[in-house]
């Protein structure tokens, strides 16, 4: 009798070690499998992001490496941005001593600055709701740059003056970009792309380094909007009355 109760204990043993040998065999391939498409998907989107000249993504400003004059100053031959309102923290620095520093340095360095254009006040408007601040308080952000811009332009020689565009554009791009030595090959180009109504640091983006048809598309598209830009004098910029121009909106 004991020796058919161990024998039945034996048997069902076996069978209880076998079908947990089973499933955790199951379990593991599986996970294996899961594991291994994960790695295939890993693989052709990097290969993809690769191809297409993408090489850093950033996913608010906090994963920016370094601060905006840091990295503007490692261009060599050009500095070319389009933005809304060229805002920049004092812990970014003046802008304005790194494009005179880089000016002087090199007799063939180009600086292109196009901002969104102060005077286009429903421009202005569709900015500021986009980026959840008062319209007063964004055309004063553009005015003072561009004053800061023309001032530093004035200090300039002759010579460096025409290497420094200061334009501004009457449309609203998806974004913002940074452009260093950039041709429709080779440079970097980074594109900055603002969420509806949230801080500007939630801002994402991303850069592109090597040549691909995405490249070439941005570079294309980018540069578009410099062009169609127009260059503005220090009379331009007269500080309009917004609120007058918010009553008028609502009429």
């Amino acid at each position: 009798m004991e020796i058919t109760v161990n024998l039945v204990l034996g048997v069902a043993g076996s069978i209880v070690a076998t079908l947990i040998v089973w499933i955790f065999s199951k379990w593991i391939k599986r996970e294996y499998l899961d594991k291994r498409r994960n790695n295939k998907m890993l693989i052709e989107i990097g290969s993809k992001f690769y191809n297409e000249g993408l090489s850093k993504f950033h996913f608010s400003r906090d994963d920016y490496e370094s601060t905006l004059s840091t990295f503007l100053d490692t261009a060599n031959t050009s500095i070319s941005i389009v933005s809304i309102s060229l805002k920049v923290t004092q812990e970014e620095g003046r802008l304005t001593d790194l494009f005179k520093k880089k000016l002087a340095q090199n007799e063939h360095f180009i600086v292109t600055i196009s901002l969104i254009n102060p005077n286009n006040l429903e421009l202005v408007k569709l900015a500021a709701d986009t980026l959840d601040i008062r319209t007063e308080k964004l055309h004063s952000e553009v005015v003072d740059m561009l004053k800061d811009l023309l001032t530093c332009c004035q200090q300039l020689t002759s010579t460096e003056r025409s290497r420094f565009k200061i334009l501004v554009h009457d449309c609203f791009p998806m974004g913002s970009v940074i452009m260093l030595d950039a041709t429709p090959t080779s440079g970097l180009i980074q594109l900055e792309t603002k969420l509806y109504r949230s801080p500007r640091n939630e801002s994402f983006g991303f850069q592109l380094t090597r040549e691909s048809p995405f490249f070439k598309r941005n570079y294309a598209a980018w540069n578009r909007i410099i062009r169609d830009s127009k260059p503005i004098e220090k009379e331009d910029l007269v500080r309009r009355r917004i609120h007058n121009f918010e009553k008028a909106k609502q009429k």
